[in-house]
């Protein structure tokens, strides 16, 4: 076969060019560390290398959604603990205001710092997170959540729970609903509420009472009526809207009044026509509780009658003060318990997310010892070319002519 000059030099150029563009190619490797540069370098490889950037990616999403939570049920903490000592303190001051010693000048005194209290509850309750959002108000972040009317307390927040992804399979609550945590409490001692009316002209004091057989409970609304200074009848109101009486007793100061499971101490002596009610615990708001104690430090006790009533209203006040303080430490307990799943999978996605950038760098990283190597002999390889070219273009007949 005979072969021509310029095959000769057409063929030394093709070597050289070649052995430039793979000093190119691994030169690039060594600039950027990279093994696969571009897909066509290793397909496999690079489709490989794709979804563990994603997987990455992904990863990077749920911490950064883990430390959004965080912020957010740090500061729904913060609100709960000073929500917390709030309630504290009204239950001390209740306590206070109980004593035979107070005059109705202390009281008074006590019922402006209980409306100081009342003033920070509301403010708690109001709390906005870092992004000035109302940390209570469910889905309707954009305005505060409780106000004050002329009628009450209002909750204007709805009941969602906002929820954000920190796992590939795992959601967490990042509050509670204000209607939940401020709202509906129940009041009494959470199955049902004792009180005294108003009417009473004895100096009978009910206190909250308790259940001393659940199975036997029937639950309803009774009222307890003094027949006698010792003796009374229970009554409910049947379907027919007739009073029915369930049971019937007799009295001593101290003792419980005792019927369908549940029972009530009460002291003092109720006159003739005095009354008592067992109601069915229903919600109620703690801003109305405070309010209320507050109303009720601002009578004036002027007879033993009305000093009954006081204790009562007060006794009353000092449950529902004590199912809010625990509805708020339920509360504080589940947002610690989030917090504490939160750093869970904070550390389980960081170990996920270092697997995945260890697979990715076994994939992508390269070997610089062998790549140097490799670059040096490519190197020698051009320069072989490059000399062995010159030698070749000498060959030409026109040399010796």
């Amino acid at each position: 076969m005979r072969i021509s000059t310029s095959q000769f030099i057409q063929q030394g150029l093709s070597q050289i060019l070649t052995q430039q563009r793979q000093i190119a190619d691994t030169q690039e490797q060594l600039a950027t560390g990279r093994r696969v540069v571009r897909p066509s370098d290793d397909p496999a490889a690079a489709t490989r290398s794709l979804s563990l950037r994603e997987s990455i990616a992904t990863l990077q999403q749920y911490n950064d959604n883990n430390d959004f939570a965080q912020s957010r049920l740090q500061a729904e903490e913060v609100a709960l603990i000073s929500a917390g000592d709030l309630l504290q303190r009204a239950r001390e001051l209740a306590i206070q205001a109980n004593n035979a010693t107070q005059t109705n000048e202390t009281r008074a005194g006590t019922a402006v710092e209980l409306q100081g209290i009342l003033d920070g509850l509301l403010s708690a309750a109001n709390t906005r997170d870092a992004n000035n959002e109302y940390i209570f108000a469910g889905y309707r972040t954009a305005a505060p959540p409780f106000v004050q009317t002329g009628s009450g307390f209002s909750y204007i927040g709805d009941q969602g729970v906002r929820e954000i992804q920190i796992g590939a399979s795992r959601q967490i609550a990042i509050g509670d609903s204000g209607a939940a945590v401020f709202f509906d409490i129940a009041n009494g001692n959470g199955t049902f509420a004792t009180g005294a009316s108003q009417a009473n002209t004895g100096n009978g004091i009910i206190d909250i009472g308790s259940v001393t057989d659940i199975s036997s409970y029937i639950p309803d609304d009774y009222t307890v009526t003094f027949t006698s200074a010792s003796a009374y009848d229970v009554t409910v109101i049947d379907s027919s809207g007739d009073a029915v009486v369930v049971a019937t007793g007799t009295h001593t100061s101290g003792q419980p009044i005792e019927f369908l499971g549940i029972q009530a101490v009460v002291t003092g002596q109720p006159a003739t026509g005095d009354t008592f009610t067992f109601a069915n615990s229903t919600g109620q708001d703690v801003f109305t509780t405070i309010q209320g104690l507050v109303t009720i430090l601002n009578t004036t006790v002027t007879d033993p009658s009305s000093q009954a009533g006081l204790n009562n209203g007060i006794s009353s006040a000092l449950a529902n003060i004590d199912q809010a303080l625990n509805n708020v430490l339920q509360t504080r307990s589940s947002v610690g318990s989030r917090l504490n799943a939160l750093d869970d999978q904070l550390n389980i996605n960081s170990i996920f997310q270092f697997e995945a950038q260890t697979s990715l760098a076994g994939i992508e990283d390269i070997d610089f010892a062998e790549v140097i190597s490799r670059f040096n002999q490519q190197l020698v390889s051009l320069e072989a070319a490059q000399q062995a070219f010159v030698q070749v273009q000498r060959l030409s007949l026109l040399n010796f002519l």
